[in-house]
């Protein structure tokens, strides 16, 4: 009993002292860059295969940014298997947005994967607002700075998302995980 009572303290130990660091990571990558009048995409980061408040909330917000900036490609990052695109994909058409400016990216299964795989369709010199929750706004910037996009964050949530403590915990076990990536990547 007392050798599962160590290993619980340790591993919470562990947990806290990578979840310090991920924050520390993450604030210096989370720096904005200066805003840019020229906006080439807008990069909507998946919320799961319903439409839920979150989600809606990213996708009002994507429609906004197309209003402000038309010229603007819209690309929708998620899994496919599992329905993430088309719901989005789905409700941004009955919103009055072209078929047309919308691009897709269907093999993103987390923010890691999805600003590794949008390199395919955004050039290094082009400019993106990506399109996400706040509470996902930090780790999402960080990660798009890491891997040498220019880029700034648009929206704000609208109303308070009924599982709050949930998107807060999930998020911080999110950020443990991009510090290992982050770890990995550098090397």
């Amino acid at each position: 009993m007392k050798m599962i009572l160590a290993a619980l303290i340790i591993s919470f130990l562990i947990f806290l002292g990578l979840s310090l660091m991920a924050d520390k990571a993450l604030n210096r990558l989370a720096m904005p860059l200066n805003q840019s009048s020229q906006i080439d995409w807008i990069v909507v980061l998946a919320n799961g295969s319903r439409l839920t408040q979150g989600l809606k909330m990213r996708l009002d917000n994507a429609i906004l940014a197309h209003q402000l900036w038309p010229q603007a490609k819209l690309l929708l990052t998620g899994d496919s298997a599992h329905g993430e695109i088309s719901v989005m994909k789905d409700y941004l058409i009955k919103n009055n947005v072209s078929e047309s400016s919308i691009s897709e990216d269907q093999h993103s299964t987390s923010t890691w994967d999805s600003f590794k795989n949008i390199k395919q369709f955004i050039k290094n010199s082009e400019f993106m607002l990506i399109v996400t929750n706040e509470f996902h706004q930090r780790r999402a910037i960080a990660t798009a700075n890491l891997m040498g996009y220019s880029a700034a964050l648009f929206g704000k949530d609208t109303v308070t998302l009924d599982r709050n403590a949930f998107y807060a915990i999930r998020e911080q076990l999110s950020a443990v995980k991009w510090y290992i990536q982050y770890l990995l990547y550098k090397v």
